[in-house]
């Protein structure tokens, strides 16, 4: 099963999402809804999702529960509290933690005048009260400082779960490289539950492709391993990168290097476990893809993704032609920390292959 692990839906006609009045951001400055989603989704091929919250606002949880209950296909939300006044906190994450789909919590701390806004006092309360009830958090580190709190957070909450939003957006194309990147979130992973999304990575012009993510890509492989990593659309604010299909396609092209069960891990089973969906809301009926993508449910999950959107990935092309020459990684070779041996056959080679289908970030 295909989990997009970072999706955002909203309706800017119920108030809040100031972010998006933003210049850069005025091509999704609109209402996007579930049919918006679904639509898209079913023509990629993922089965599930998890929606994720998009303004520090009590009404935009409430709307997420109500899509939740909606559809089944929302496989878990990650609600907003406000972790710096942990009475409010305490209060509000008893009844969210009794409503089917709660998943997680988080709060756009990039958007915080403070960048050292999560190791105040009072909402190292708020923290106190999500490791005390196993209550995972999202972290949206934009900041290089951002990403820094995160061992520091590891020390004083040594239980708590936390995923790093969108790689903690490694510096894409932008002078400097990618060294400050690599040592902030190599000390940010040496805690195993530090897990991290392969989502909102958007180079800055517009015909970029696989190629442009492998380095990033590849790293976060060696050093997480697909266990503890998850694919993540950022939907609607990929469409200022090109589009959900786009996404999905570049990404599962870096994603087919991977051994089977890596892949499966990364495309649904790591979201799965760490957001400790429900059983009942992964259940095989009424799956997104299942019209007309494919006939099985378990085969390794590139064989899934509809092969208009293969072929037509620029990713895909080069991994074809080049069939294993990498920067830095081989086929067969053990993959850094995580031990996983990179695989540049596809696994469309493998299984049967699915019939074809008829910037500020948050």
């Amino acid at each position: 099963m295909v989990i997009d692990a970072h999706l955002h839906l909203w309706d800017v006609r119920r108030g809040g999402y100031d972010w998006l009045r933003r210049p850069a951001n005025a091509a999704i400055n609109r209402t996007y809804t579930f049919a918006d989603f679904a639509s898209r989704a079913a023509a990629a091929g993922v089965d599930r999702a998890v929606l994720v919250q998009a303004d520090d606002s009590a009404a935009d949880t409430e709307a997420m529960f109500e899509v939740a209950a909606g559809h089944e296909e929302i496989a878990g939300v990650v609600a907003w509290v406000p972790l710096d006044r942990p009475d409010e906190a305490a209060a509000a994450l008893g009844p969210l933690a009794a409503r089917p789909g709660f998943a997680g919590i988080r709060t756009l701390i990039h958007d915080q005048p403070d960048p050292d806004w999560l190791l105040r006092p009072e909402v190292s309360g708020g923290l106190a009260l999500l490791e005390e009830r196993d209550i995972p958090f999202d972290v949206i580190s934009v900041l290089p400082r951002h990403l820094s709190h995160v061992p520091l957070l590891s020390e004083r909450f040594p239980r708590l779960r936390m995923v790093l939003d969108h790689l903690s957006h490694p510096p894409l194309g932008l002078e400097g490289g990618l060294g400050q990147w690599q040592t902030l979130i190599t000390a940010a992973a040496a805690n195993p539950l530090v897990f991290a999304k392969v989502s909102g990575l958007y180079p800055a012009h517009p015909s970029w492709s696989a190629e442009d993510l492998r380095h990033v890509v590849e790293f976060a492989f060696e050093l997480f391993g697909p266990d503890r990593l998850m694919f993540g659309s950022d939907w609607p604010v990929a469409e200022l990168g090109g589009g959900y299909a786009k996404v999905f396609a570049e990404l599962s092209a870096l994603f087919a290097q991977l051994p089977a069960m890596g892949r499966d891990a990364i495309l649904g089973g790591t979201a799965a476990r760490f957001y400790r969906l429900s059983s009942g809301r992964l259940r095989r009926e009424n799956l997104l893809c299942s019209r007309g993508h494919s006939d099985l449910f378990f085969p390794p999950v590139w064989s899934r993704v509809p092969w208009c959107l293969r072929l037509a990935s620029p990713g895909v092309a080069k991994l074809r032609r080049r069939r294993g020459s990498r920067r830095g990684l081989r086929a067969g070779r053990p993959c850094g920390r995580s031990g996983i041996r990179l695989s540049c056959r596809s696994a469309s080679a493998r299984t049967r292959s699915p019939r074809p289908s008829a910037i500020t970030r948050s």
